[in-house]
């Protein structure tokens, strides 16, 4: 971010849960296309590859039908 941020650029991270532990920390896509050409002043978004969060517990577990 600082590197575009020192070109005129602003950024911002959209953040990917990945189940691939490689993926993580690392730039899974960015919009614009990092070939583009764009002015100074352009928001890039980088989407970037987060562990999942934990799933929590799985809901309340229902209601028991009353007889």
């Amino acid at each position: 971010i600082q590197i575009l941020q020192s070109l005129g650029l602003s950024a911002g991270v959209i953040e990917v849960p990945t189940g691939d532990p490689d993926r993580v920390g690392i730039v899974l896509d960015q919009e614009p296309n990092a070939s583009a050409t764009v002015p100074e002043g352009t928001n890039i978004a980088l989407a970037v590859g987060v562990e999942p969060k934990d799933g929590g517990g799985g809901g309340d577990g229902g209601g028991g039908g009353g007889d």
